[in-house]
């Protein structure tokens, strides 16, 4: 309102002066007196905020805005802006009535905020209406680090992230430690668990906090199946495979496994002698990685048995005799058949058996062995002594007459041939003659095997005659008979 009249008094001035020019009257000098003019908070001065409530951190505009007062030109000059009436920086030009000032620093609370006007040659200088700047917190998330360990080691120490900080604030700023916690306990199996961020102790003025979880990872431990090496000799079952277990933790045992491991091996009843590997696998456990290391699995040769049989015993001199070896059905190669340790020939080996005969063991008992040298299966062996007993042989005979019928009183030759069992042994010794009409006995020698008796003095009739063969190192004593007819001497 005072602005208003002010300027219309000098209107009434302007016109009275040109009216006065107007009817010749001479110019006079008239000293006016014009006042600055005082801006009016609200109206034209006003302080604004580019956010009001503001966050910590987040940069805040002062806006100074100065109108014309009346018909006045747009205030010049400067503004202070205060903060409780202390200086924010330097004073701002004013640019076509308008001063701003950014600031981030302030902390969280409530400000005074002025705008303090220097004036200029039309305007007294002047200070805005407070603005009362609310400044709220911030927030800082704190975030749980990942974790990771592996099953049955201790937890690991839990640790937070801070993000969020503000007007190169640090961790310096907090008090305390926030909580960062997992349900997890060093025996939980493999797996994911939540780390829990909390407040715990944390506090700082500037910020509120939000917290994100985190994540344990349990991984697995390492566990080594090894076959434990075995040994079994050629022909046996293989034995029942163990393994050793490396790397067990938190009281585990193999009897902890989902799956038990498998052991196997290549080798069969009747593979060779030599190394075949026992494979470990199959193992099942989500605790562990499960690595394995292969065993040896060694065949040895097999203890050979030999037993021997004759096919006839006792056996006469000069028959055949076969016997016969019993080994392993597998076994390969030859066997020696020994008499008293001397070899009487080899046979081979076929389906487990092998076969010698012989007609030509002596009279006797006769130690038989059978002596096998191994192959690469089986050791050598020798088997027990079957005790051959061989007889004396048998003889055959063969009478020829050189008369038959002869009379009596005159020469009749008889020639006996004797035959042995034995081939190409012919029989020794004497043979002994007698027969059935008291005609007395003849001892005669064998010569190759034949006797040749000559006499004259058989008696007339039938005879019936005994030979006898006396024996001798290989034959036994026989006895045979034959007739022979003698006619009585005719009368002269």
């Amino acid at each position: 309102m005072k602005n208003s009249r002010f300027v219309g008094a000098i209107a009434s001035m302007i016109v009275l002066l040109m009216a006065t020019m107007a009817f010749g009257q001479s110019s006079t000098t008239f000293n006016q007196t014009v006042n600055k003019a005082t801006l009016i908070n609200g109206t034209n001065i006003v302080l604004t905020s580019s956010a009001n409530p503001s966050v910590y951190g987040s940069s805040i505009t002062f806006t100074s805005t100065l109108t014309a007062s009346g018909g006045g030109s747009v205030p010049t000059g400067t503004i202070q802006f205060l903060n409780n009436g202390v200086a924010m920086g330097t004073p701002v030009a004013l640019t076509a009535g308008v001063a701003t000032y950014s600031i981030s620093s302030l902390a969280v609370g409530t400000y005074p905020i002025t705008a303090q006007y220097s004036g200029d040659t039309n305007y007294n200088s002047a200070t805005s209406s407070t603005l009362s700047q609310v400044v709220t917190k911030a927030v800082l998330t704190v975030t749980a680090n990942n974790a990771t360990k592996v099953y049955a080691a201790a937890l690991p120490t839990f640790s937070p992230t801070y993000s969020g900080f503000v007007n190169g604030d640090t961790s310096a700023v907090l008090t305390g430690s926030p909580s960062v916690t997992t349900t997890a306990t060093a025996a939980s199996p493999v797996g994911t668990y939540t780390i829990t961020a909390a407040v715990g102790t944390l506090a700082t003025p500037n910020y509120t906090f939000a917290y994100v979880n985190g994540t344990l990872t349990i991984t697995t431990a390492t566990l080594n199946i090894a076959a434990n090496n075995a040994s079994r000799a050629y022909d046996v079952a293989n034995p029942a495979f163990t393994a050793t277990y490396t790397g067990f933790v938190n009281g585990d045992t193999s009897a902890s496994l989902t799956t038990q491991p498998t052991l196997t091996t290549t080798a069969v009843l009747l593979s060779p002698t030599g190394t075949y590997p026992i494979t470990a696998a199959g193992a099942v456990d989500a605790n562990y990685t499960i690595t394995y290391t292969a065993g040896t699995l060694t065949i040895g040769k097999t203890a050979a048995t030999v037993s021997v049989v004759s096919s006839v015993n006792p056996s006469a001199y000069g028959a055949n005799v076969t016997f016969t070896a019993t080994l392993p059905a597998t076994a390969t190669g030859s066997v020696t058949f020994l008499d008293n340790g001397v070899s009487i020939g080899t046979g081979a080996i076929s389906a487990g058996t092998a076969t010698l005969s012989s007609s030509t063991l002596g009279v006797g008992t006769h130690p038989i062995t059978v002596s096998y040298a191994g192959d690469g299966n089986f050791t050598a062996a020798t088997s027990a002594t079957l005790s051959q007993v061989v007889t004396l042989g048998s003889v055959t005979f063969a009478v020829v007459s050189s008369a038959n019928p002869s009379t009596y009183g005159s020469p009749v030759t008889l020639t006996i041939t004797t035959t042995g069992s034995q081939a190409g042994v012919t029989p020794t010794g004497t043979l002994t003659v007698s027969d059935s009409l008291g005609w007395t006995a003849q001892t005669i020698p064998l010569v190759s095997g034949v006797a040749t008796l000559t006499t004259s003095t058989l008696p007339a009739g039938t005879n019936t005659l005994t030979i006898v063969y006396n024996g001798d190192v290989h034959y036994q004593i026989i006895k045979g008979t034959g007739a022979i007819t003698s006619s009585k001497t005719a009368t002269k």
